[in-house]
């Protein structure tokens, strides 16, 4: 039987159990304890929501992955956590997975209501998790995979391996520097419109849940779930929107977030967000195609970008760009010294380091002209 055929077997049990209102270990569903739930085992509750799905059928030129993907290959997956800080003290008692099917978004959440049924959460999220998927997150590679990880290890089970896209990254990089910051709640109101009705701020959470724990009064986890539902559900419009940005005719993001995002896809789109981003004095932009096109062979456009940016803006990393390929690429020796000179002239005193690593850039080039003019 494959991954997916278990999936949905085990999604039907879930709703069947659901439907006539008793557990999956033929125990009584505790209805009153959590209304909507379904108990697949002692502590271990499961249930799954469905929404209009925000995905296309597919995507066959992402942005974002290096290959056409099928929607259906695609889960979104976060984590609710006893700790904001992870390690070894930290339990997941939330994790929720979202993925598209038939047009329609699922979110499948299994709930730990309590600590001693970790090791069957725990093999409920080994059965959901294949290989042949990809899983996208937010923050997912620098906390949740790691927590998962963890918790695995400390039960003494295998953790399945998956492949991880961070959403968080590409997001930085399209929008950080035009938003506050970048957390999901802020991407969500000033990228993708999502308005939350019913929340949480995140770092109540692990106290609400602790508070539940205490006084077995689920209702202090409704608005945990909801929290939990929609980061996920907003994991999926966030993804699209990003897949969708290149059909936007003024797209709202950073020009050159989105050209160096471009630029191992499509060199000449990934270029013109670059230069553009240049033209509006983003000197980074300029920086960062001159390299691009250093390493693509292209070394007489990446010196007039540099030389650009550093006679009319001053950018000394472009300037320290053009120097290093003068001298070594070109062996315009007098040139690099040129700019060297210039640069030392331009820089403050006070910037010991890289002054230091002027000047002996300076020695060395007076070297090697030396050296020459006596041949």
């Amino acid at each position: 039987m494959s991954d997916r055929d278990r999936l949905l077997n085990r999604l039907s049990r879930i709703r069947e159990a659901k439907s006539r209102g008793e557990g999956l270990s033929g125990e009584e569903l505790s209805v009153k304890c959590l209304p909507g739930w379904t108990e697949l085992a002692s502590r271990l509750y499961a249930r799954e929501i469905t929404f209009p799905s925000p995905l296309e059928e597919s995507y066959n030129n992402p942005l974002l992955l290096e290959d056409p993907v099928n929607s259906g290959d695609l889960i979104f997956y976060d984590c609710e956590t006893t700790g904001l800080s992870g390690g070894a003290g930290t339990v997941i008692f939330l994790i929720g997975f979202g993925y598209h099917h038939d047009g329609q978004f699922t979110v499948l959440q299994y709930f730990l209501a309590d600590f001693p049924g970790e090791i069957d959460f725990l093999k409920a999220v080994e059965s959901f998790i294949s290989s042949r998927k990809i899983f996208l997150s937010y923050n997912g590679r620098a906390f949740d995979s790691h927590l998962l990880r963890t918790r695995f290890l400390l039960k003494k089970l295998r953790f399945p391996p998956f492949k991880e896209i961070d959403l968080l990254y590409p997001s930085r990089r399209l929008w950080k520097t035009l938003l506050p910051d970048c957390s999901l709640g802020t991407i969500e109101t000033r990228v993708l419109s999502v308005h939350r009705e019913i929340d949480i701020p995140g770092m109540l959470v692990p106290l609400r849940y602790f508070d539940y724990l205490r006084t077995n009064n689920s209702s202090l986890l409704t608005e945990v779930f909801h929290h939990h539902q929609q980061d996920i559900l907003s994991l999926a419009v966030l993804f699209h929107q990003i897949e969708s940005l290149e059909e936007q005719e003024q797209p709202f993001v950073d020009f050159r977030g989105m050209g160096n995002l471009l630029l191992s896809r499509d060199k000449q789109k990934g270029a013109a967000y670059l230069h553009q981003a240049a033209e509006n004095g983003d000197v980074k932009a300029a920086h960062d195609l001159g390299r691009y096109l250093k390493r693509q062979g292209e070394g007489d456009e990446a010196v007039t970008l540099w030389e650009t940016s550093w006679n009319s803006w001053k950018d000394f990393p472009s300037a320290l760009e053009l120097a290093k390929y003068l001298e070594h690429h070109s062996r315009d020796w007098q040139g690099a010294l040129a700019i060297t000179e210039e640069m030392l002239r331009v820089l403050e005193a006070g910037n010991g380091r890289t002054r230091e690593e002027l000047l002996h850039r300076r020695e060395r080039l007076r070297r090697k002209l030396s050296i020459n003019e006596g041949n």
